[in-house]
């Protein structure tokens, strides 16, 4: 039995790639797209591929690699330098994660949910309509500011929103450890110049207020107590939805989702001009809003890609967002009055609006506070005047295509702005025009609406 051969293997793009700094589909899209860097980053052909004849020592290599850069410059897409600075504090806040926000917006109307449900004592039962918008005006504010400390919860310990409370009371307690350690050296700097008691007053009764100096600015944030802590974690219980609320919420989202891509869907078939059935709708939904974000993000790496710019695809995101449902899926989630109420309000919104009316202030200004532009008509009978009286009309009767004024500086107007197209206009063309007006064409332009012009 022959002994196998013992073959090292040639360095490949990646070589090339890693000391660019470049990905592999930028080396590979300059020698298929650019065949004049073939030469320099020295490529020959291997079957059906492509290899790299890399230098033998590391002097030529690194001359090679310094010329290579050289050559690839004007090839070189140049990314944007993005500033990291507005995604960590977006990070910071929560955002970013799309099955969270939609968790918030669940927690939202599972909030309002309970608060419909609610037992009403029989005082408030009896009181006006006005007291119940404040009572209810009030409670939105106070849950409003729950919402995004709930986020931050959500993205701090990584868990649902859903769980926020569980850890509702360490999480303040670890905001308390953090305020502490950013006064800490502020009210150093405030005790040795004297002003600590004077910002202890203000804080207590304006928290968070910013002081100040010649030399810097100082914030000094509040540090709550176990009691206000304790006392705000069970205000949190008492406002946090039931799990029946959580239930009829997150129905009531799934359902207005479905009903969203349904719409979708619906568009693109009415734009395509295809039958708005279920056998033609189903390949274009989605099994779960998940599902959705996914094939959203891929397409729009793909959008990146088709404008040139190098983004790393995420396959396993790409593999799991496919699109479409099956037909038994389409007929358990919708029923013939969504799909026609949905192709009602499509073949509604893509009814062309009628234009409206053109403003005739935009066209010819405003009038003048001392009426030179108004016409005085005549009453001899010779017709319309102008300001100094010279007759701008005859009171003999108009011919059947005889235009008004208005429509004729309208034209005129159209035909000063297309100057140039007049300038390209054929001898036969012309000659046509000038026969249609009567008069020759550099004479209609300059008076329009003169009526004793001579014929061309």
């Amino acid at each position: 039995m022959k002994a196998a051969k013992n073959r090292r293997r040639e360095p490949g793009f990646s070589l090339l790639a890693n000391v660019l700094g470049k990905e592999v589909r930028t080396i590979r899209r300059w020698i298929a797209d650019l065949p004049e860097l073939r030469r320099v980053l020295r490529v020959r052909r291997h079957g059906k591929q492509w290899r790299i004849d890399y230098p033998k020592t590391a002097a030529e290599f690194n001359g090679w690699v310094e010329t290579v850069r050289q050559t690839v410059a004007p090839f070189t897409r140049t990314v944007e330098r993005r500033n990291g600075y507005a995604k960590r504090i977006s990070e910071a806040l929560g955002f970013g994660n799309q099955q969270r926000e939609r968790d918030i917006e669940i927690l939202r109307h599972a909030m309002l949910l309970k608060y419909a449900s609610r037992r009403l004592p029989t005082n408030e039962a009896d009181d006006d309509k006005k007291s119940i918008d404040n009572a209810y005006a009030e409670w939105e504010s106070e849950a409003a500011d729950y919402w995004p400390t709930a986020r931050l919860i959500s993205a701090h310990f990584n868990c649902r929103v859903e769980d926020a409370p569980r850890h509702w009371h360490e999480y303040q307690e670890y905001q308390r450890e953090r305020n502490r350690q950013h006064n800490a050296p502020q009210e150093d700097w405030l005790k040795k110049h004297g002003l600590y008691d004077r910002a202890k007053k203000l804080l207590t009764e304006k928290p968070g207020t910013v002081f100040e100096t010649p030399t810097a600015m100082i914030q000094l944030l509040p540090v709550a107590t176990d009691a206000e802590i304790q006392a705000e974690c069970e205000r949190v219980n008492e406002l946090w939805p039931e799990p029946e609320h959580w239930q009829r919420a997150k129905e009531n989202y799934d359902k207005e989702w479905q009903l969203r891509t349904l719409a979708d869907a619906t568009l693109e078939l009415v734009g395509d001009e295809k039958p708005v059935t279920g056998k033609n709708l189903a390949p274009l939904l989605f099994r779960n809003p998940t599902v959705q974000d996914c094939w959203n993000l891929h397409e729009t790496h793909l959008k990146y890609e088709r404008q040139g710019h190098d983004v790393f695809p995420n396959e396993r995101a790409f593999n799991y967002g496919k699109r479409g449902i099956s037909l038994r899926e389409f007929r358990q989630r919708y029923g013939r009055n969504d799909v026609a109420e949905a192709k009602k309000k499509v073949e509604g919104a893509m009814i062309p609006q009628p234009e409206s009316v053109p403003n005739k202030k935009a066209i010819y200004g405003e009038a003048a506070e001392d009426n030179e532009h108004v016409l005085d008509k005549d009453k001899t009978g010779v017709g319309e005047r102008d300001a100094k009286g010279k007759p701008l009309t005859s009171a003999s009767e108009k011919k059947k295509d005889f235009v008004t004024p208005e429509t004729a500086l309208r034209v005129r107007r159209e035909f000063a702005e297309s100057s140039e197209e007049l300038e390209h206009l054929t001898p036969t063309e012309r000659q046509k025009i000038e026969q249609a007006l009567g008069r020759r064409l550099k004479d209609y332009i300059k008076n329009p609406h003169k009526e004793d012009f001579e014929v061309a």
